[in-house]
């Protein structure tokens, strides 16, 4: 028989060579110690070890520091128990003090050789004894659970132990001893036990430590073996402040992602954008994964105007309990042709093994406006029409300043101090075996503009039993019910209440002289008086969302687990709308009722394979996997007029003498396989790639299906030998990736030809007839996105600073985009794959603990990124496309901004430049010489861009660009013993915004009123000015002028958050596991010089070509709330 050196022994009990081993053993101990006696200097003297184990067997334990070391382990199998669950957190201690704590428990001894270890029964070999106390103690995390298995060692020693599942531990201690309590994912805590015999600690979450797990598509990763580019916030940045949409808690929070708010309206969500726009014509928004399902449908059914909420809307923030965000192709190419706008993985809290907790949370307060538009009073806008009458009917039609027919003011009526309320209750708890969390809520937010509101209900049950060492079934299941009554925004046409409200002249009244509402504010254009239209317009959107995600985890061997997991996401969408008869916009059509619905369904089957090994100083994580997808919408839609009463409005559109009605199916599904191969050596070297082949519906029969592969290496600086003397960099990690993902945001069936219905005579007979419209395309494929990212993270001080830096590279090519097709065809255009788009950036996180002391702390994270985008290619030769096809244009106000240039990015405006106003008669004879269609004195004046001596449509140019030179944000975090102060800003520079507000607002009419600024600085005979025209001046001539072009750029405090959470001492007499008290205060201010409601605008939505337009968008509200938090 012989000894085992190794970590793995199996030594069998047979008697006759007991007496034998007994005596090699001896012989082999007397001789090593005769040679330790006369060793001066040995390798257990200058070796050091550093351990972070959680519940690992000793021999895990032992086979760590053999990795990590030299030395070579000799025992008997039958005196070592190495199934032992331990725990143990070292760093860079003596070989002699770590195994003083793994094997004291079993009353080992241990003898050290220079690199050979025996292990033996006896007494423990240790030169740190001390007089001794027992101290007891609970830990828990920031929302005051328990933390079950959190690490509690006498510093410097392994003398340590674990907490139970209420969070407490007890442990024998010298009497001057410090405690190091640590938890994987939090920020490690020091505390002398002089003078105490019982401990409350709060732990506070660690975004930085490089053992935190982050969620990466299907599956997960430790943050020290990624290779992508992946941000990270927890439930703590997402819930900080009052946001309805968990898209929203997003702003300014993350480097590479800019929101953009469409509406301050209730329920309305924002444009997310993660490194800039890659297409035309499909969608920028990121791919929303919520528990490993893909969001899919839930939009509103047709018939209701207003905002479009996002897909997030549906789940309350508090359920979340982090949000990943994938940015670069190594980390969104396994979603294959859904990931080239970016991947936001929502991961909801789920079930802990521990005591039962209940949480409640209530939320209330009020929104109020945050910006106050300045517009003209009654007097002031009355001076203007007169002198605009002067101008134009030599005085007719002039107001008397001292007998105004009204004094309106359409703000103050239109507006208000809204209400908002939220309740949220969540049980969470769980055993060894069943883990289980339930949550309801309950959301109420009145709109500051009258009329609008919105209500929210959810319910999420996470659930996940283990049934055996080889078999865990669990459930992610939540349903959502919304009720939004919104209000019509940012049409260019007709019927934009909102534009209305801000456009109505103060002179206008709101009732009549009988006490009716007054019909129209300008009888002339038939602009509907929009009080009236907020009172009695109905405009409701109702939404009912049920997601269910069930999986069962396999375990068929401990390195070899297999998932399968199949989930539902049902939707049902239902739009009222109703204007009554007795209104402007009701009168003539006796009553207008709509009614639309959308029932929608998208069922998803995906599985998978995972292999995890470590062997030596390999470690190897291989998934394979399969994946099904298929969604299927059907929609209805009626609408009717010429009611006889408004009594039924909607509920009975069949008593409407004039009506139709449509209906209509889409479907599509998708197959994929795909593979992830995550290989790390010695902890420093990382290589991952990964490769995803999807086939699609989507696309054309030559292409529906495509492979996206790629690949990424790390390279962990300081794990090398040369790094480890040093003491200033805690961590560096050298990232670089390549891979490629694609884009499929596109309708289904449009690579199929289309034939539309048309009424034509045959002869004296009416019949149905068809004609094409669209001509089929087999050919047609997704547009994909080659990206290349390099980064650099940096830890220092130990981890107290965190910088982390990105430079991305990304061009999708094969955009897809209308061509346009000769007359002979029979068609305008075709949809087909042409041109590329360039994206190209730099993004900086730095995360600070800039003061750690005992009562007070201070931490700090800012972000900035810059991205660059140009369109390199239309595909078809032409250079640009001036009002492209999907671009903004039309209304009464003529404006058609939009262009499309090869060498520029997306989102500029085209129009003529102004040099300010003409001065005098001089100037005016040049314009009119010039041929500039308005030429009087006090008109605008138009640059003569080519130099002709005429002012043409060649004088058009770009005159702004929407999107900004930069982006960026900042949180700072101060607490003081049981009080935090949170502060959360965010920075936009450098865009334009082109504003149809200023232009509608700078035409005077008989109903519109207009700025103070025009007011202060117009050009008066009297008083000729440079700055601002005429009164009276139309500036329908020249719509797309840089007249109506702002710099957009702005700095804003989005949030500050006070609160304070009460101390177990005084929990302890209340029976409360937690009691937490806040205050908030969103959008505290914004400095800019935009004079709209908010340059943070998007109102055409997902538009490419629409951003940075402004028309009268609901403004953003500033929300003053206040909370408690209660744990059971």
């Amino acid at each position: 028989m012989k000894f085992i050196s190794h970590t793995r022994h199996y030594m069998p009990n047979v008697n006759l060579k007991k007496t034998y081993n007994i005596m090699r053993l001896s012989v082999v101990l007397c001789i090593l110690s005769l040679f330790c006696a006369s060793a001066k200097t040995g390798y257990s003297q200058v070796a050091e070890i550093s351990l972070n184990l959680h519940n690992v067997t000793i021999s895990e334990a032992l086979e760590e520091i053999k990795h990590q070391s030299e030395y070579s382990f000799w025992y008997k199998n039958d005196e070592i128990n190495l199934n032992e669950k331990i725990s143990v957190k070292v760093a860079k201690q003596s070989i002699d003090q770590v195994l003083h704590g793994i094997l004291a428990k079993q009353g080992l001894s241990y003898t050290i050789d220079d690199k050979h270890i025996i292990i033996y029964k006896g007494e423990a070999h240790s030169n740190m004894d001390q007089k001794e106390k027992k101290i007891t103690g609970v830990i828990t995390d920031q929302n005051k659970e328990p933390i079950i298995g959190a690490n509690v060692l006498v510093k410097g020693t392994t003398n340590g132990t674990i907490t139970d599942l209420d969070g407490k531990f007890t442990l024998q201690v010298p009497e001057q001893a410090v405690l190091e309590i640590s938890y994987i994912g939090y920020i490690t805590n020091e505390i002398s036990v002089k003078d105490k015999i019982h401990l409350t600690v709060q732990l506070k979450e660690d975004a930085q430590n490089l053992d935190e797990v982050v969620v990466v598509g299907y599956g997960t990763m430790k943050k020290s073996d990624l290779t992508g580019s992946v941000s990270s916030l927890s439930t703590e940045d997402i819930t900080r402040g009052f946001a309805m949409s968990p898209d929203m808690a997003l702003r300014g929070k993350t480097a590479g992602v800019q929101i953009v708010t469409q509406s301050g309206q209730p329920g309305a969500g924002g444009v997310v954008r993660i490194r800039g726009n890659s297409s035309i014509l499909g969608s920028n928004e990121p791919l929303y994964v919520v528990d490993g399902v893909p969001l899919s449908g839930g939009d509103s059914a047709e018939g209701v105007d207003g905002v479009s909420s996002s897909p997030l809307t549906t789940i309350s923030p508090s359920d979340i309990e982090s949000m990943e965000i994938l940015k670069d192709a190594s980390a969104t190419a396994i979603y294959g042709s859904r990931g080239a706008n970016g991947v936001v993985m929502i991961t909801t809290k789920q079930g802990k093994e521990g005591r039962f907790v209940a949480n409640l949370n209530v939320t209330t307060g009020f929104q109020k406006i945050g910006h106050r538009l300045e517009l003209t009073s009654p007097t002031e806008w009355a001076e203007m029409w007169n002198e605009y009458m002067d101008y134009k009917n030599n005085g007719v039609g002039k107001y008397d300043l001292n007998q105004l027919p009204a004094q309106t003011d359409w703000i103050d009526a239109g507006f208000r101090t809204a209400l908002l309320q939220n309740y949220e209750l969540s049980l969470r708890g769980g055993t060894n075996k069943l883990r289980y969390m339930l949550s309801g809520g309950y959301s109420d937010q009145e709109g500051i503009v009258i009329g609008t509101d919105f209500k929210r209900y959810t319910l999420r049950t996470n659930l996940e039993n283990d049934f055996n060492k080889w078999l865990s079934i669990g459930a992610n299941i939540s349903a959502s019910r919304t009720e939004t009554n919104s209000v019509s925004q940012g049409s260019i046409d007709d019927g934009n209440i909102m534009g209305y409200l801000t456009l109505a002249s103060p002179v206008v009244p709101i009732y009549d002289e009988d006490g009716g509402y007054t019909e129209y504010i300008d009888v002339e254009s038939k602009r509907a008086n929009p009080y009236a239209s907020l009172r009695e317009i109905t405009n409701a959107d109702i939404r009912n969302r049920f997601i269910s995600n069930v999986y069962a985890n396999v375990t068929i061997i401990p390195e070899l687990k297999f998932k399968t997991s199949f989930a539902i996401d049902a939707g049902n969408s239902k739009a009222k709308h109703y204007t009554p008869s007795y209104i402007a916009e009701g009168k003539t059509s006796k009553g207008i009722a709509k009614l639309g619905q959308k029932n929608s369904i998208y069922w998803n089957s995906t599985n998978t394979l995972n292999y995890i090994k470590t062997f030596n100083d390999h470690s190897l994580n291989v998934m394979l996997g399969a994946e099904w997808q298929k969604s299927q919408i059907e929609s209805f839609y009626t609408q009717g007029s010429g009611f006889a009463n408004d009594n039924s409005k909607y509920d009975n559109i069949s008593e409407a003498t004039v009506y139709t009605s449509k209906s209509g199916f889409t479907g599509w599904q998708m197959e994929s396989y795909m593979t992830r191969i995550n290989y790390s050596f010695k902890h420093k070297y990382s290589f991952t790639f990964t490769g995803r082949f999807d086939g699609s519906s989507r696309f054309g029969s030559d292409n529906k299906y495509a492979f996206f592969p790629s690949g990424a290496f790390a390279w962990r600086v300081t794990e090398e030998e040369f790094m480890k003397k040093q003491e200033i960099l805690s961590n560096m990690k050298l990232r670089l990736s390549y891979g490629s993902s694609g884009e499929q945001g596109i309708n289904a069936y449009q690579t199929l030809s289309v034939l539309e219905p048309s009424l034509v005579y045959i002869g004296t007979n009416l019949q149905t007839g068809y004609f094409p419209t669209r001509a089929a395309d087999p050919s047609l494929k997704w547009e994909r996105t080659n990206q290349v990212n390099a980064g650099l993270d940096i830890g220092l001080l130990e981890n107290r600073l965190n910088l982390t830096l990105d430079y991305y590279y990304k061009r999708t090519k094969d955009l897809l985009y209308y061509k346009a097709l000769p007359g002979s065809s029979g068609f305008v255009s075709m949809l087909k794959n042409m041109g590329s788009i360039d994206n190209q950036g730099f993004e900086i996180t730095l995360n600070a603990s800039v003061i750690q002391k005992k009562n007070f702390q201070w931490d700090l994270s800012i972000n900035n990124s810059i991205n660059r985008n140009k369109l390199i290619s239309l595909g078809d030769g032409r250079e640009e496309i001036i009002n492209p096809p999907g671009g903004v244009s039309g209304g009464d106000i003529k404006a058609n901004p939009s262009i499309l240039k090869v060498g520029e990015p997306l989102g500029l405006f085209y129009g003529y430049i102004s040099d300010g106003v003409i001065f005098d008669e001089a100037e005016s004879k040049i314009a009119k010489e010039m041929g500039q269609v308005q030429y009087a004195p006090g008109e605008l004046k138009i640059r003569d861009i080519d130099n002709d001596g005429k002012i043409t449509t060649s004088d058009k140019t770009i005159i702004g660009n929407a999107n900004p030179d930069f982006t960026g944000g900042m949180t700072n975090t101060f607490s003081y013993k049981g009080f935090q102060l949170d502060v959360s800003c965010e920075w936009v520079v450098g865009n334009d915004i082109m504003s149809y507000q200023h232009l509608a607002n700078q035409r005077l009419t008989i109903g519109t009123n207009v700025t103070k600024d025009w007011y202060n600085k117009r050009w008066t005979p009297d008083r000729p000015s440079r700055v601002e025209p005429r009164s009276g001046y139309d500036v329908r001539a020249y719509a797309d002028v840089s007249y109506h072009v702002f710099d957009g750029s702005f700095f804003r405090i989005n949030n500050i958050t006070f609160s304070y959470t009460f101390p177990e001492s005084i929990l302890k007499r209340t029976k409360l596991g937690n009691l937490r008290i806040f205050a908030n205060l969103d959008n505290v201010h914004t400095f800019t010089k935009y004079p709209g409601w908010s340059p943070d605008v998007s109102v055409f939505n997902e538009n490419v070509m629409g951003q940075g337009i402004d028309n009268a968008s609901y403004p953003i509200p500033r929300t003053v709330s206040f909370g408690i938090n209660v744990g059971f």
